[in-house]
């Protein structure tokens, strides 16, 4: 390429020199008779011709190679017949230099007759000039085909590294952006981890479900379908205790119906409901503010993953040195507030058993919480609570509460028809015909005394189921309602005594261990599990004066069947000697077979002085020993490293 570039340098350096030796044959005469043209022009001739045999030289140099050679060669040709040509007309040109007037007219003369040779001179240079002309266009042309191909080589070179490390670096941004979701994705799933607790959802898992063709009321016209729908606030479930309050809660929360009116309200927003249920004889966190906070924003942060970063930054870049960490209320309060400011998203927050919240002297401090929530125009609560002069001062003044048992009577009716027809048939009364008339005035009593306290008639009908088994007719039953107390702490009470007080002295110790055993564990924020029930009943037999007594159960030799069926007897004891009292929930394993109160009532008689006294006096004096509970837990946490199926069917076995 550098050859074809010199080349064409001196091609046009030739073509000029031509060019100028051209235009002096055309004024030869004149070159003759002007003495200071000639010279100056003769001396400029001169010096083109020496330059023009000085390129000549280079010319002939320069190595003819490539695409090119041949106009190469062509040029190098061309180049030295110009200067052979320049090299003649100089001579002619020199003949006719003249000094006077004598030889001027002879240079004239001889002008005259050389003006053939020096036209046709002329007309070479001319031919030779149109000729180094194309050549010239000829390599130009040769010369910006090379450098745009080597420049389109330097691009495409170019473009392929470009693309290369474009590529690379997408890649590792790729790369690196799977890195930080990942680590989002983990840092966001711990934080939500650490607002669980095993008990979270627990009760209203364990509630029952409300009996068929009951509660339907709250999605017609009634003043909860009206505040799901267009209300704003707190909308306040109240009643008397055992009035169903938590059922229906638990109802609402997993009712379709709910939804639909919910999105009425939520119009194109998005739509968040959350819940939590307080459980006074549950797990700490299942009666506190905390718990409530913690299961409120656990529901929160699961719906909406991408909140957690933005309401708690700090706790998001420090997760991985804590591991999650230990929230404060003031700190889950704060991430709650932060959490529904966003006005495009609706939500509602259904909150039961306000009573039930711990420790109750804190109960100002809940309320106000609640109010705080609810001041966000998006947020409203639908809460449940006994009518405690409290909670009727904070939600009462307003026309957004509804009063259970003054809309039930329905619900009982058919709740009580439904068991009053299963307990019939059950003991082989099968003629339905004659339903109607038998039940029908009992349903009315029965009713007509529970006033209101689904409770009070879960119980009645209890009793009464047995009494049918027992044969006893509907006249016999009716006598029966009669003298049940109406009242349900006393009916809770004669039940308990009648339990307890049984003239069957191993039922009596067994009703009197596993309620004293049930009150320590709400004490002592313990779970309550079937398998420490028959660890609690087995361990009347042993020499609990011993430290490890916990080795002569021999609890490691007990083959896994054998425990099975021995706490399937357990359930069977605890249903005989607690029955209504305390309520058994078996999942499949023995591990998650739980024992609780079956309502909140019996657990508030029991802890009364009278029922406490009474109970320590129908239990060993070991069994109150700090040292007995210590040597227990031992015992219990062997158990537990155990996981047991239950047996499908169990032999009996007599414990």
């Amino acid at each position: 390429m550098a050859e074809a570039v010199a080349a064409i340098a001196v091609v046009a350096s030739v073509i000029a020199c031509v060019q100028f030796a051209g235009k002096l044959t055309t004024e030869t005469v004149n070159f003759a008779k002007s003495t200071s043209n000639r010279l100056r022009e003769h001396r400029r001739l001169r010096e083109l011709t020496l330059e023009n045999e000085h390129l000549t030289t280079r010319l002939r140099a320069l190595q003819c190679s490539g695409k090119d050679h041949f106009l190469e060669k062509s040029v190098q040709e061309k180049a030295i017949q110009c200067h052979e040509e320049c090299k003649r007309l100089l001579e002619m040109l020199e003949s006719l230099r003249a000094n006077n007037a004598r030889q001027k007219i002879v240079a004239a003369l001889k002008s005259i007759r050389k003006q053939p040779k020096i036209e046709a001179c002329r007309k070479r240079l001319k031919e030779l000039q149109a000729q180094l002309s194309l050549v010239l266009l000829a390599l130009v042309q040769s010369d910006q085909r090379q450098e745009f191909s080597s420049l389109r080589d330097c691009i495409e070179e170019q473009h392929e590294q470009n693309a290369s490390e474009l590529q690379q670096a997408t890649k590792t941004v790729t790369t690196q952006m799977r890195e930080l979701l990942q680590r989002n994705d983990n840092v966001v799933a711990k934080i939500i981890r650490s607002l669980e607790f095993p008990t979270m959802y627990q009760r209203r898992h364990d509630l029952v479900d409300a009996a068929s063709e009951t509660f339907n009321w709250p999605f017609s016209e009634s003043p909860i379908a009206d505040w799901l729908q267009k209300g704003t606030g707190i909308f306040w479930v109240r009643g008397k205790a055992g009035s169903g309050k938590s059922t229906l809660m638990k109802h609402i929360v997993q009712d379709r119906r709910t939804y639909e009116h919910l999105k009425i309200w939520a119009n194109d927003k998005t739509l968040l409901v959350a819940d939590h249920f307080f459980w006074i004889s549950g797990a700490s966190l299942q009666r506190s503010y905390q718990g409530m906070l913690q299961t409120l924003l656990h529901s929160i942060f699961r719906a909406d993953r991408s909140l957690v970063p933005i309401v708690c930054p700090d706790r998001y870049q420090n997760v991985e040195l804590d591991d999650g960490g230990i929230w404060s209320t003031d700190e889950l309060f704060e991430c709650l507030c932060a959490s529904v400011r966003d006005s495009n998203v609706r939500y509602c927050f259904f909150i039961d058993g306000l009573d039930e919240y711990q420790p109750q002297e804190d109960h100002l401090k809940l309320v106000d919480r609640l109010k705080q929530i609810t001041k966000y125009t998006n947020v409203k609560l639908c809460v449940s609570s006994r009518v405690w002069t409290i909670f009727e001062n904070a939600f009462g003044l307003n026309h957004q509460t509804i009063r259970l048992e003054e809309v039930t009577r329905d619900d009982m009716k058919k709740f009580a028809r439904s068991r009053l027809s299963a307990s019939d048939i059950e003991t082989g009364q099968t003629n339905l015909a004659d339903w109607s008339s038998k039940f029908d005035g009992l349903v009315d009593d029965i009713v007509d005394k529970a006033e209101g306290v689904f409770l009070w008639t879960h119980l009645v009908l209890s009793s009464m189921h047995d009494r049918m088994l027992a044969g006893i007719d509907p006249d016999g039953l009716r006598q029966c309602l009669r003298e049940f107390p109406s009242d349900l702490e006393e009916y809770i009470r004669d039940l308990i005594w009648a339990r307890i007080n049984t003239t069957w002295l191993k039922g009596r110790s067994e009703t009197a261990y596993a309620l004293k055993f049930a009150m320590i564990m709400v004490e002592e924020d313990d779970v309550q599990e079937v398998l420490s029930y028959w660890l609690l009943l087995l361990s009347r037999d042993c020499d609990i004066s011993e430290r490890d007594f916990h080795k002569q159960l021999r609890l490691q030799c007990i083959e896994d069947e054998i425990l099975s069926q021995m706490c399937r007897k357990t359930v069977q004891i605890l249903r005989q000697a607690c029955k209504d009292i305390l309520r058994i929930t078996q999942d499949g394993h023995v591990s998650d077979s739980r024992v609780d109160f079956s309502h909140r009532s019996m657990y508030d008689f029991l802890s009364t002085a009278e029922m406490q006294t009474f109970l320590d006096e129908n239990v060993p004096s070991h069994f109150l020993e700090s040292d007995f509970i210590i040597r227990f837990r031992i015992a219990q946490n062997k158990l537990r490293s155990r996981d047991v199926s239950l047996s499908p069917t169990p032999a009996p076995l007599r414990i």
